[in-house]
C-alpha cells in the first residue's frame, strides 16, 4: 500500500504535466508537415497490385492483390511477408490525399508501444508511481524522435518506417504483453503473443532476430528458474516465421546481386559497429535524457528485491544482443544499412544504456549496503534530501537539456519540419506534386514528361522518378496509371 512517504511531491505532478506537453507540443510541426507528404520509390513498388484495387473489385479485390503482392514478392524479391503486406497498403492506395496517414501511424506507434512496454516495467514490475511513467516515457520519446538518425525514412516514408520503426514498436507491444502474460496467464493475451511472434518474423531480418534472442533469453530463465515450459511455443512460432521468411526463393535472387561478409565476419564485425555507434551517440544531449530518466528510476531499487549481482555479465549480454542488430545487414549487404534501419538501431541504443546504467548503479548500491558503506536507514534519509530538493534538481537537468538541444536545434526534427513549413518548401512540394498526379490521372495522357521538383524539402524528399523510363522508380508508377512511360525532365541549368 503506498503512502505518503513512498510520493513524490505534488511537483512531481506538474512535471509529469509539462513532460506531456512538451512531448504533443514536439509531435505538432512533425504531423502538420505530414500533410504535404507524398508516395516515393518502393512505395509504388509494393502496391502495383493495390493501388487500384479498391476501385476494380471491392476490399475483397484489394485483399486478393494483397496476397498475390507478398506471393509474387516471396517468389522473386524477398521473403518478409507480413512487412510485404503492410508496405502493399500504403496509404495512398486509397487517394494520394491520405498518404499522411503513414506519419500518424507510425508516430501513434511508437509513443503507444513506448508508453505500453514502460508502462508494465515502471508501474508492474518496479512499482513506481504514474508520474514516473508520465515523465520517463515522454522524455524517452523526445530524444529519440527529435534526434533519430533518418528523419525522412524514420516517419515520413512509409516503405521505409513501415518496414523498421512499425516493427520496433510491434516488439516493443509484444515485451508489454509478456510482461503481462507472466503476471496473469489469460487465452486472449497467449494469443495476442503468438500473432505478433508471427507477424514480427515476417518483418525486417533484424527485428525478427532480436525477437528470437529475447525469447531464448525468457525460456532459459523460466525452464531454469520455474520450470515453465509455456514460452517454448512463443519461440517456436518465432524460429518458424522467420524460416519461412528466410528461406524464400526471392531471397536467392535478391541475395545473387549483393555481396555480403561470410557469417563469422559479420559477427565480428557486429560488435565492431555497435561499439562505435555508442560511442557516436554517447553525447551531452543523450546523457543528460539518460541521467534524467533514471533519476526517476532510482526509486525503485528499494521496492524490487535484487542483488544486481552479475553486472559485467548483464553488459556481455545485453551487449551482444545490441551487436546481434547489425549482423543480418553486414551478412547480406556488407554494410550496416540505410538510415531507416539507423533509426531503430538508434532507439536499441537508448533501452541498451538505461538498462545498463541502472543495472549497475543497482550494483553498487546494494554492495555498498552489504558492506555498510551505507546503512538502510542512511539510504533513507538521503534519499528524503534528494526528494525535498528534487524539483531544482529537476529543474537544473531540464534547462541543461534545453540549452543543448537549443544548441543542437537545426538537427532537431520538430525544428526541420516546422522550417520546411515555415520556409514553404513542403507546400511548393505538395503543389508540385499534385500537378504529376493530374497528368497520371488524364486518360488520354500516355506518354507523360513531368518537371523536376525545385524544392527537395529535407522532412519529407526520399527519392525521384528517373529520365530513364525503364527505371524501376519509373515502371511501377507506369503500370499503376496505364502509361507508356513516365519520366522526369531535369531542370536545366542557367
Amino acid at each position: 500500500m503506498e503512502t505518503k512517504k513512498d510520493k513524490f511531491p505534488i511537483s512531481a505532478k506538474h512535471i509529469a504535466i509539462i513532460s506531456m506537453i512538451i512531448l504533443v507540443i514536439s509531435l505538432i510541426p512533425i504531423l502538420t508537415n505530414s500533410i504535404y507528404n507524398h508516395p516515393s520509390a518502393d512505395d509504388y513498388n509494393y502496391s502495383k497490385l493495390t493501388f487500384n484495387a479498391l476501385k476494380e473489385g471491392g476490399i475483397l479485390n484489394l485483399i486478393s492483390n494483397v496476397g498475390k503482392t507478398v506471393v509474387k514478392t516471396y517468389i522473386s524479391w524477398q521473403g518478409t511477408y507480413s512487412a510485404t503486406a503492410i508496405m502493399s497498403l500504403q496509404p495512398a492506395i486509397w487517394g494520394q490525399q491520405f498518404y499522411f496517414l503513414g506519419t500518424f501511424i507510425i508516430v501513434f506507434a511508437l509513443v503507444f508501444s513506448v508508453f505500453y512496454l514502460l508502462k508494465k516495467l515502471i508501474i508492474d514490475i518496479l512499482h513506481l508511481h504514474k508520474e514516473n511513467l508520465l515523465i520517463i516515457a515522454s522524455a524517452l520519446l523526445i530524444i529519440s524522435i527529435q534526434t533519430v538518425p533518418s528523419l525522412v525514412q524514420g516517419l515520413y516514408w512509409w516503405n521505409g518506417a513501415s518496414y523498421y520503426t512499425l516493427f520496433y514498436a510491434f516488439l516493443l507491444v509484444e515485451l508489454g504483453l509478456l510482461i503481462k502474460y507472466y503476471q496473469k496467464k489469460t487465452k486472449l493475451t497467449f494469443v495476442l503473443i503468438s500473432l505478433f511472434n508471427i507477424l514480427i518474423a515476417g518483418g525486417n531480418f533484424i527485428t525478427a532476430l532480436n525477437q528470437i534472442i529475447l525469447l531464448t533469453l525468457l525460456n532459459i530463465y523460466l525452464l531454469y528458474k520455474k520450470k515453465d515450459k509455456s514460452a517454448l511455443l512463443f519461440l517456436c512460432l518465432s524460429i518458424i516465421g522467420l524460416l519461412i521468411s528466410a528461406l524464400a526463393p526471392g531471397n536467392a535472387i535478391r541475395g545473387a546481386s549483393i555481396i555480403g561478409y561470410s557469417p563469422i565476419k559479420a559477427i565480428l564485425l557486429s560488435f565492431v559497429y555497435a561499439a562505435k555507434d555508442i560511442i557516436l551517440w554517447t553525447k551531452l544531449t543523450n546523457i543528460l535524457f539518460i541521467i534524467f530518466i533514471l533519476f526517476f528510476l532510482f526509486p525503485s531499487y528499494q521496492k524490487i528485491n535484487c542483488k544486481f549481482s552479475y553486472p559485467i555479465l548483464f553488459s556481455l549480454i545485453t551487449f551482444g544482443i545490441y551487436s546481434a542488430l547489425y549482423t543480418p545487414t553486414l551478412y547480406a549487404m556488407a554494410s550496416v544499412g540505410e538510415g531507416r534501419l539507423t533509426n531503430i538501431i538508434y532507439y536499441y541504443y537508448f533501452d541498451f544504456m538505461i538498462i545498463n546504467f541502472y543495472y549497475w548503479i543497482g550494483f553498487i548500491r546494494w554492495k555498498f549496503l552489504e558492506y555498510k558503506i551505507v546503512t538502510p536507514k542512511f539510504e533513507t534519509k538521503l534519499e528524503l534530501i534528494v526528494k525535498h530538493y528534487s524539483i531544482p534538481i529537476i529543474i537544473f537537468f531540464f534547462l541543461l537539456s534545453a540549452a543543448t538541444l537549443y544548441i543542437n536545434r537545426e538537427s532537431l526534427t520538430s525544428f526541420i519540419t516546422a522550417k520546411d513549413q515555415i520556409e514553404n518548401s513542403s507546400q511548393t512540394f505538395d503543389k508540385e506534386y499534385k500537378k504529376r498526379i493530374l497528368l497520371y490521372e488524364d486518360d488520354k495522357l500516355k506518354e507523360i514528361h513531368v518537371k523536376e521538383f525545385t524544392v527537395k524539402p529535407l522532412s519529407l524528399f526520399y527519392s525521384d522518378i528517373s529520365e530513364d523510363k525503364d527505371s524501376w522508380l519509373n515502371t511501377p508508377i507506369t503500370k499503376i496509371y496505364h502509361k507508356k512511360y513516365i519520366v522526369v525532365d531535369p531542370i536545366e541549368e542557367k
